[in-house]
C-alpha cells in the first residue's frame, strides 16, 4: 500500500472518529444511513482540506458522473440485469478518471439487506478494477456499528478484497 493510500485510510478513520465523537445521536437512535454518510461526508472533507495532497480533489456524495456523461457500468451485471453506479461517497478529480482515489459504500449494522450488501461489495470490485473504466485507487465498505469500535470496514484494491479491518 502507497504513503497516499495509507493516509487516506487515516483520515477516513478520523472522520469516522469525528462522526462517532460529535454525532452519536445518529447512530444510537439508527437514524438513516443516508444522515450518517452526509456527516461522515462532512469530516472527511474537513481532513482533506488540511492535506496538500488533495487540493485538487472533490468529495462527492451519490455522484453520476463520467467526466461529462452519465455513470453507466455496463460490466456489472448481475441478478440478470446492468446497474448504474451511484457510489455513496467518492474522493476523486471531477471531469477526469485519472485522479480516481477512493469510492465508498455504506451500511448500518442494523441493515439486514445481503442482497444490498452484495450489489455493494460488487460495485466496489468492479469501480476499483484496473481492467475497467474507472479505476479507483481504493474502494471502502464500511458497516456502521452502534459505537466506534464496532466499525468494519472492507478494503478493495484491483478488484479484490484485500482485508477486513
Amino acid at each position: 500500500m502507497t504513503n497516499l493510500e495509507e493516509t487516506i485510510l487515516t483520515l477516513v478513520n478520523l472522520a469516522l472518529d469525528d462522526l462517532y465523537k460529535n454525532d452519536a445521536y445518529l447512530l444510537e437512535t439508527d437514524s438513516s444511513e443516508e444522515s450518517m454518510v452526509f456527516h461522515f461526508g462532512r469530516y472527511l472533507i474537513n481532513h482533506l482540506e488540511k492535506n496538500t495532497l488533495f487540493d485538487k480533489c472533490n468529495v462527492d456524495c451519490e455522484y453520476n458522473r463520467n467526466i461529462f456523461n452519465e455513470k453507466m457500468y455496463k460490466e456489472i451485471f448481475y441478478d440478470n440485469k446492468n446497474h448504474r453506479i451511484f457510489p455513496d461517497i467518492i474522493l476523486h478529480e471531477r471531469g477526469s478518471n485519472h485522479n480516481n482515489l477512493l469510492a465508498m459504500e455504506f451500511k448500518k449494522s442494523s441493515n439486514r439487506d445481503t442482497q444490498g450488501k452484495r450489489n455493494d461489495i460488487l460495485k466496489l470490485k468492479a469501480l476499483t478494477d484496473s481492467h475497467l473504466n474507472y479505476k479507483y485507487k481504493m474502494g471502502l465498505f464500511v458497516r456502521f456499528g452502534k459505537i466506534r469500535r464496532t466499525v468494519n470496514i472492507e478494503l478493495f484494491m484491483d478488484g479484490k478484497l484485500i482485508k477486513d479491518r
